[in-house]
């Protein structure tokens, strides 16, 4: 496996194309299920917990810099929405300064899209992330081509 294919993951966590391989090669399902239990049924509020903690905030200040209704991300971070709207979730990742892989994977566990390059909004939004823009400054990028713009207030 390539370099890039194991950055972002946790020591105890695989990459999805690894594992991918466990399962197609595998001939009992009991061994892999045992020995990655760490790397499958994560939850987008475990995840989600797990990178705030990791990266330092309190998730009352988090919600108040991704503009998301605290009562709204405490429902998202506490597994009581089931899928929390996209743009809540891309708020909370940025506001979190995630990498695209940590974005990717919150909208992956959270039940919606992941950012998709051949859509043009998606494709401003993953250019951002990758320059390590903020949501403001990326929504002045969407706003400049007559795009919705992130969780903006209206």
């Amino acid at each position: 496996m390539s370099k890039k294919g194991k950055q972002g993951c946790k020591e105890n966590e695989i990459a999805t194309k690894f594992l991918n391989e466990l399962v197609r090669d595998a001939s009992s399902i009991d061994e892999i299920l045992k020995s990655h239990k760490n790397s499958i049924n994560k939850s987008f509020n475990t995840y989600a917990t797990s990178l705030i903690n990791k990266k330092g905030f309190k998730k009352n200040q988090l919600c108040k810099n991704a503009e998301i209704p605290i009562s709204y991300g405490y429902e998202m971070l506490n597994g009581k929405k089931k899928k929390p709207n996209r743009d809540y979730v891309l708020s909370l990742g940025l506001a979190m300064y995630c990498h695209i892989d940590e974005i990717q994977r919150l909208l992956t566990l959270s039940g919606n899209a992941t950012l998709y390059n051949k859509l043009e909004r998606d494709m401003i939004i993953s250019h951002g992330i990758h320059q390590k823009k903020g949501r403001v400054e990326i929504n002045i990028d969407l706003f400049e081509r007559g795009l919705e713009p992130i969780n903006e207030k209206t």
